[in-house]
């Protein structure tokens, strides 16, 4: 009995041993509390974006910089790619994973993925593109597209998958929320649970609740939020969801109605300084909020993102022991949002390069020291 006892212990030990030396683009189930991938959306045309990403870097794992766009004639746009910062995000060990985005909307996305041979002619050209380059994998963000369209975009999606996989690519995508499987509107095109065998990891855009054409409020309510991410972990798994944060708010002139504009992280509390404004944090929404009137005299309502408010949300993360978390985007946060980032940390976190010596050896497939 003891003998048998300890064999178990041992197996225990070597379990807990090789989970962490798993490679860090491996999707695999996620540990409740362990936030596997720390990923970021950097864009090209904001100057803040490449400021954070150079300061931020050690604190990510994969980056999907918006390098590409679908053109309606089916070709795809190179001329937003950076090799500078593509050696920047290798050179620290990050997973590449580029965004492409879709310009055609609608009908003329359909003429695109309306026949296998139209898929299979884009499927080559990302294949293409993903392996001439270099890239970890590819991550699609295709939107604005029919509900009808339902079916060819899971056969599109696998069919990409076959070939990336075959490569030793990553097959990875952007999903727009939602809580129960809709066939209409927005999210209609996306079958989560026929798209799942044919995705590694999917970013899951928990934003926009309120939206910049719409009423003033939260951006990313914390229950809305926790509701999304649960229905996807239920569909996609939890170790290759990602729960998509927002680092942004809206402020919203409730006399012209006029749509909305962005509020970054360190733009909501200068709002809140404005002669007689009044200001909150909602704990239900886990929100900031503040009214205002500007200097032509209209009345503003705005909801921003805060430490408090994105230490909420991977609350969601770490509960529901999801992948890990995506933020949108890069360059709108302050220090916030990353001390919130920080105090996910582990001992299986991730840590930038460090010189081999006589006694100590770093491995940059899993971002550990070994020492001793």
């Amino acid at each position: 009995m003891r003998a048998r006892l300890w064999r178990w212990v041992l197996c225990a030990l070597l379990a807990g041993a090789v989970l962490p030396l798993l490679p860090a683009g491996t999707p695999h189930a996620a540990a409740a509390g362990v936030v596997t991938v720390r990923w970021g959306y950097y864009v090209t045309y904001a100057a803040d974006s490449l400021v954070s990403l150079k300061a931020n870097v050690d604190s990510l794992t994969h980056v999907a910089p918006y390098y590409y766009a679908l053109k309606t004639d089916g070709t795809i746009d190179t001329k937003n790619e950076q090799p500078a910062t593509t050696a920047l995000l290798r050179d620290h060990h990050v997973k590449v994973v580029p965004m492409i985005k879709n310009g055609p909307t609608y009908n003329d996305f359909h003429n695109l993925i309306d026949t296998p041979q139209e898929q299979d002619r884009l499927v080559a050209a990302l294949v293409a593109l993903v392996t001439s380059k270099g890239y970890d994998g590819i991550n699609i963000d295709f939107e604005g597209l029919n509900p009808t369209d339902r079916p060819l975009l899971t056969d599109f999606m696998r069919r990409l998958h076959a070939q990336l996989s075959a490569a030793g690519k990553l097959t990875t995508m952007a999903v727009p929320a939602k809580a129960t499987d809709t066939t209409t509107g927005w999210g209609g095109a996306y079958d989560y649970a026929a798209l799942a065998p044919s995705l590694d990891y999917v970013v899951v855009m928990a934003y926009d609740f309120h939206y910049a054409g719409g009423t003033p409020g939260p951006v990313a309510p914390v229950n809305w939020v926790r509701g999304v991410a649960r229905y996807a972990a239920a569909q996609f798994g939890a170790g290759k969801t990602i729960l998509g944060v927002p680092f942004y708010g809206l402020d919203w002139d409730t006399k012209t109605k006029q749509p909305a504009s962005t509020v970054k992280m360190d733009g909501g509390p200068p709002l809140a300084q404005r002669p007689n404004a009044t200001s909150g944090y909602s704990t239900t929404d886990a929100a900031n909020w503040v009214k205002y009137t500007d200097d032509h005299g209209d009345p503003h309502e705005a909801w921003y993102e805060s430490e408090q408010s994105i230490t909420a949300k991977l609350g969601v993360v770490t509960d529901l022991g999801l992948a890990g978390f995506g933020a949108w985007r890069l360059g709108q946060e302050d220090g916030g949002a990353w001390n919130a980032i920080h105090r996910l940390d582990t001992p299986a976190t991730r840590v930038p390069p460090v010189a081999n010596t006589a006694t100590q050896h770093y491995f940059p497939e899993t971002g550990q020291v070994v020492q001793g």
